[in-house]
């Protein structure tokens, strides 16, 4: 790290911050500080996520996700951020993770008119429908009068399928 750079990173001594493009930063443990600041990385808007990635091009423009080179590319897993901080590449917020424990962390759909995630109004029932999707499978929790009880159905049979994935939002 050069002096500049030194200069630039935060007092707190748990985490480093890696110059990204777009005006961007990325967080990483001080322990990983030297093993990803001597590369180029760059901010990669995911327009299906809504975020920010770290990321940089590998050999034969492969590209390499900040997240996934510091957890070692772990195969067959995805690398689930577990604050939805994209750029938060912190060991403590990073977790190898199955493509379904990985969309059940997902926050609500901007799509979504409830406002809860997993309830939609069902016009022709006059009623809030719950439902579960886990594991390629869908869970039906009934109709409910309200938004709220159906969410609390929902949220009840998510955390019974996977606490630790489960996000509400």
């Amino acid at each position: 790290m050069n002096l500049n750079e030194q200069a630039t990173q935060p007092l707190e001594t748990e985490y480093r911050t890696i110059p990204l493009t777009q005006g961007q930063f990325a967080i990483v443990d001080k322990d990983v500080y030297e093993d990803v600041s001597p590369f180029q990385w760059a901010a990669w808007w995911n327009p299906c996520t809504s975020s920010y990635y770290a990321v940089r091009h590998g050999l034969a423009g492969k590209t390499i996700y900040m997240h996934r080179f510091i957890m070692g590319e772990p195969k067959g897993f995805l690398v689930d951020h577990e604050n939805h901080d994209t750029l938060d590449n912190r060991k403590r917020n990073l977790r190898s993770a199955t493509r379904t424990q990985n969309m059940f962390n997902q926050r609500r759909s901007s799509a979504n008119t409830s406002g809860f995630k997993g309830v939609s109004w069902i016009k022709e029932k006059g009623s809030w429908r719950a439902v579960v999707r886990y594991n390629k499978k869908t869970f039906f929790l009934g109709y409910h009068s309200t938004a709220e009880s159906a969410h609390a159905a929902y949220c009840k049979k998510a955390a019974e399928l996977d606490g630790d994935f489960f996000f509400a939002g």
